[in-house]
């Protein structure tokens, strides 16, 4: 599935009119998955290292996991946690 140009140019519009949670969540990921997003992600990585505490959830699943909510409308951080 590739990424179209909206109206208004916004992936969320999309994900909002999207009626079937599986075909949402494929789009969510390959967006996550882009080559853009994961360069980003790499300086994200290399900028913030630490060797301290626990090791960090990965960049990737936090963004899926944070566009998913936003698509069903859930914005708390707190909701979040709840609906994983």
């Amino acid at each position: 599935m590739e990424l179209k140009e909206y109206k208004d140019g916004s992936i969320l519009n999309k994900l909002k009119q999207e009626g079937d949670c599986p075909k949402m969540l494929l789009t969510i990921t390959n967006f996550a998955f882009s080559k853009m997003v994961q360069n980003l992600m790499h300086q994200l990585d290399s900028e913030f290292e630490s060797k301290r505490g626990r090791p960090a959830y990965p960049r990737t699943l936090l963004l899926i996991v944070v566009l998913y909510c936003f698509s069903i409308d859930i914005a708390n951080y707190t909701k979040m946690e709840e609906e994983c």
